[in-house]
């Protein structure tokens, strides 16, 4: 088996009277920080937030491809990445990720760790280099 260039998880809960809605976490794609989707209008703009929100048992996190995961397997996918790279200069990676230029539109900050914080605008737009 390969490796994968990318999965995007999801946060599937449960919203009375609408059955369940899904809530893009983010995506981890090989070789670069995970890039954390941030949700302003729930709160959603850390790691932490996220780690709160998902608390509950009518919330479960999914890949792509519908497979459940643990809520603590997500939160090892975002903090515990590392990749040998070479070729990247000292400022755009981290501890040997690619880590994206912050532009405070698409990308609005790095994590304390090995994740980026990310909007919507990132993940709708082509050629965000996270394909």
């Amino acid at each position: 088996m390969g490796i994968s260039p990318g999965t995007n998880y999801y946060l599937k809960r449960e919203v009375e009277g609408s059955g369940w809605t899904h809530l893009h976490i983010g995506k981890s794609s090989f070789g670069w920080c995970f890039s954390l989707n941030t949700i302003p209008e729930l709160g959603l703009t850390s790691l932490e937030a996220w780690k709160n929100f998902m608390k509950g048992d009518d919330k479960i996190v999914v890949d792509e491809q519908g497979s459940e995961i643990s809520k603590r397997e997500i939160v090892r996918i975002i903090t515990k990445r590392h990749h040998p790279r070479e070729g990247i200069p000292d400022g755009k990676r981290f501890m040997g990720l690619a880590r994206r230029r912050v532009d405070g539109v698409r990308i609005i900050g790095h994590g304390k760790g090995t994740w980026d914080l990310i909007t919507d605008k990132f993940f709708n737009q082509k050629g965000n280099g996270n394909d």
